[in-house]
């Protein structure tokens, strides 16, 4: 069904008066792109950024991701952005 929307479309639901109708009837059945899954931590959905640093320190990247952040993306209300992970306790560079 996931690959049809026109089929998931046909998928009956219950109403509250126990009358039978199809989710397109109330609900906008498309393929988009977005996250494989919706996550969820302390009861709020979940997004997860990954990525890898190479040839200079953690902390000074996620500094530098989270000014440009700030600056260039306008995140919904009650939405919010935080560093995770070894960007936390990594302030300097590495060795190895």
């Amino acid at each position: 069904m996931r690959g049809d929307p026109e089929r998931l479309g046909q998928l009956l639901l219950t109403a509250p008066g126990g009358e039978k109708v199809p989710l397109a009837s109330v609900a906008d059945i498309r393929t988009v792109q977005g996250p494989e899954a919706i996550n969820h931590e302390g009861g709020q959905r979940r997004l997860v950024v990954q990525t890898n640093v190479r040839g200079r320190d953690v902390g000074s990247f996620v500094a530098e991701a989270q000014r440009k952040m700030a600056s260039a993306v306008k995140l919904p209300a009650a939405t919010t952005s935080s560093g995770a992970g070894s960007s936390r306790t990594s302030s300097g560079p590495r060795a190895g």
